[in-house]
């Protein structure tokens, strides 16, 4: 493999990982927001609660989408 290629690896790589942090960045937002809708109490206490029930779930839903790119990578090639 040449120079160019470990370069576009990199590159390809770097752009993944910034793609699955915005993914689950908006997944937290949406749980967030959902939430906090369904409530209808936008205290303090309930908007912390819901921040680390939405941070939770955004751990966990990007450990799923990891999970899943990667079997399908190898299933690919």
């Amino acid at each position: 493999m040449g120079s160019d290629s470990y370069h576009l690896v990199t590159i390809t790589h770097k752009m993944e990982r910034k793609k699955l942090i915005v993914q689950v960045a908006i997944a937290v937002l949406l749980y967030m927001a959902i939430s906090l809708i369904l409530e209808k109490d936008f205290s303090t206490d309930i908007f912390l609660k819901e921040l680390q029930d939405g941070l939770i779930f955004g751990l966990v839903y990007g450990a799923v989408l990891w999970i899943w790119n990667r079997n399908k990578k190898k299933n690919d090639s």
